[in-house]
């Protein structure tokens, strides 16, 4: 009986946890609206991306290989048929016709890695983004075929917890990273201190935004890129391990 019941939780979990995030994203973008487009995903061996919508009235079925390719499928069929718009700039999308329009279309691409972002994004636009402000962006990039977004919120973190393994006090730390609006050139490798230090509560806070952040990117199919390590280590390194031969860079905009 006990094992029954483990079996059972662990199926409820994981149903959980890959849980359709298209009806959530249209919900968001208009009450009601997640009853209009029945999501069915149908995965292929094949490298690429498709969407095939079938239907009107009511409901507009929408089979696709991942989440992102259905709401990319939806985005289309909403700025095509029903002249509605979700955009970066601006959104149209009270005017839906009652009734939808039939449609029977398939599109295909072989270009399934779509990358958004790069460094610089994360100190001028995203830097004090919240939740609510990130799940707005992640939905955008689904209903605009997004499929390798960067994902750099909370490398400080890494950095931190790295640098302590090396006997870096928390003070010490601080005075190496930069502040939020610095931190895409830290993580080039062009700079270090500048903005700082960073509040204890703000390594916390971004833990918790990451997560969610990357669990809503992949339950969308999305595959989120991290910051690896890219050589530059801090200056103060040879005060801690005098033997270590390091490569001064010189400085940067006399930074």
């Amino acid at each position: 009986m006990k094992r029954k019941i483990c079996i059972c939780l662990l199926i409820c979990i994981t149903s959980f946890a890959y849980a359709n995030p298209i009806n959530g994203l249209l919900e968001r973008m208009q009450k009601g609206l997640s009853k209009k487009f029945k999501v069915e995903l149908q995965p292929t061996s094949k490298q690429q991306n498709y969407f095939h919508l079938q239907g009107g009235g009511k409901e507009v079925k929408v089979t696709a290989d991942t989440y992102t390719s259905a709401a990319y499928g939806i985005h289309w069929y909403l700025k095509n048929h029903c002249y509605a718009n979700f955009s970066f700039c601006e959104s149209r999308i009270s005017t839906l016709p009652k009734s939808l329009p039939m449609v029977n279309e398939k599109q295909q691409t072989t270009l399934i890695h779509n990358l958004y972002m790069n460094y610089c994004t994360f100190s001028y636009s995203t830097a004090f983004w919240d939740w609510e402000r990130w799940e707005q962006e992640i939905d955008l990039m689904a209903l605009n075929g997004i499929t390798t977004p960067m994902a750099m919120v909370g490398a400080e973190v890494v950095w931190k917890n790295t640098l302590k393994q090396f006997k870096y006090t928390d003070h010490e730390i601080k005075e190496f990273l930069c502040g939020p609006a610095y931190m895409g050139w830290l993580l080039m490798g062009n700079l270090e201190k500048i903005g700082g230090p960073l509040p204890n509560e703000w390594f916390k806070q971004q833990t918790v935004l990451q997560r969610k952040i990357v669990k809503r990117m992949r339950e969308y199919g999305m595959d989120p890129i991290f910051q690896g390590f890219f050589g530059m280590v801090p200056a103060s390194l040879t005060e801690k391990y005098p033997s270590a031969k390091l490569v001064n860079q010189g400085k940067w905009n006399s930074l």
